[in-house]
């Protein structure tokens, strides 16, 4: 009888590794399928696959390439005196009229590698946190028309650390 009680008690210790076990793998799979998404101060980032063959490509003769965390944070550094500057002029044209957290914007990064062998980086810069309601920030690019400096879009070449194009949304 004592053995019936070591052997319940076995099978029930097994039946809880395994269902942690369980757990633990859906975690992980869970945590690999979006490492497309981070954080970059209290900005959220999305790392979307440049599409060379869309309609309008952000980049012309150039094939997707993968982003690492260390390679945005870099490309931070490259960009850092401009977004500030961006920031700075939408705070005196708005009078400082919008809440702290509308003066920070989450990115989408798309990565590509040009002909030459150059890291390209297009990076679209957002304030409209409610943007996540009409977009899958990690699937799609978002195409807003208008909003001014709240909406607008940075390319950089990472090879050689610089700022290649810059665009700002019109005002409507």
């Amino acid at each position: 009888m004592r053995q019936t009680a070591v052997v319940q008690q076995l099978k029930k210790i097994v039946r809880t590794l395994l269902f942690t076990i369980l757990i633990l793998a859906i975690s992980c799979k869970s945590l690999r399928n979006n490492s497309n998404i981070g954080k970059i101060g209290n900005s959220d980032y999305y790392i979307l696959k440049f599409e060379p063959n869309e309609k309008y490509p952000i980049f012309e003769n150039a094939q997707p390439t993968e982003l690492t965390h260390e390679e945005i944070v870099e490309t931070e550094k490259i960009i850092k005196s401009k977004v500030d500057k961006i920031t700075s002029e939408w705070r005196a044209e708005t009078d400082n009229e919008y809440a702290e957290s509308e003066y920070q914007y989450d990115r989408q990064y798309i990565a590509a590698i040009n002909e030459n062998g150059e890291k390209l980086i297009w990076i679209n810069f957002f304030c409209e946190k409610s943007l996540a309601e009409f977009y899958d920030l990690r699937k799609e690019r978002t195409n807003t028309a208008d909003g001014g400096k709240c909406f607008f879009q940075l390319k950089v070449n990472l090879t050689k650390k610089t700022i290649i194009g810059y665009k700002f949304n019109g005002i409507a």
